[in-house]
């Protein structure tokens, strides 16, 4: 399996210096097969109107739904002393047996992966807009035949200025909950257990309350063991 590659850009007083490192895969979504030819976005990420966490992914899907581009965030991605950037593979013409990535002009869709709140966002859920920060630097805002607020078009060799922002705030539907949901929340939101999401703990995510009504924010914290004992003992009802 190839390593890929993505660029940093790291502000050097007034200048900008481009580094080539490899980018370690948290392992939510398989590395993509790696191709020859890109196209590359960079641009701000941020989840529920905060930045994103160590090993946060973006991925970039087909008009198929296969992964062609996947990039894994570091530590210094989410302080904001690097911009991370997603190459998305080009489909290779002369391959006829592998399907590597995007011809021109198909359109793609963004996922992004919540390492800390175990949950995939995507559709509705992603917004897409051209960013102006990496202009000076050879990027170029996507021309409005090129991006929409969910999809962006292929074009092998653009470099792309585009930011990603995730909508966490959406209604929890109504579920039955116990004073066992309710601590164990409360456990998760002191580390003294681990989300699971293999055994159904999406539905611990419920807090804050927005006009009487529970809103996911993409992680369970005390908001959440709250919400669901004030649901136990009846203070609200949704």
């Amino acid at each position: 399996m190839k390593n890929r590659h993505f660029i940093l850009l790291i502000p050097l007083a007034m200048f900008m210096t481009v580094i080539i490192v490899t980018n370690a895969f948290a392992g939510h979504w398989t590395t993509p097969i790696s191709g020859t030819t890109f196209m590359h976005i960079a641009g701000k990420l941020t989840i529920g109107g905060a930045s994103p966490q160590v090993n946060d992914e973006v991925g970039v899907f087909d008009s198929n739904g296969k992964l062609i581009g996947l990039h894994v965030l570091t530590a210094d991605e989410i302080n904001g002393s690097f911009y991370p950037d997603v190459a998305i593979n080009a489909d290779n013409p002369t391959s006829t047996t592998v399907d590597e990535g995007a011809t021109a002009g198909e359109s793609l869709s963004i996922k992004v992966w919540s390492n800390g709140g175990s949950r995939e966002f995507s559709g509705s859920e992603i917004s897409l807009a051209p960013g102006t920060d990496l202009i000076a630097f050879g990027y170029q805002a996507p021309a409005s035949s090129a991006l929409t607020s969910s999809a962006l078009t292929f074009a092998a060799g653009n470099f792309y200025d585009v930011n990603i922002t995730v909508n966490t705030n959406y209604v929890i539907p109504n579920k039955t909950v116990s004073l066992a949901d309710a601590l164990r929340a409360l456990r998760i939101s002191m580390g003294i257990e681990t989300y699971n999401l293999a055994i159904g703990d999406d539905k611990l995510d419920v807090g804050p309350m927005v006009d009487g009504k529970p809103h996911s924010d993409g992680k369970v914290d005390i908001s959440d063991a709250v919400v669901l004992l004030s649901k136990v003992v009846g203070l609200v009802n949704w």
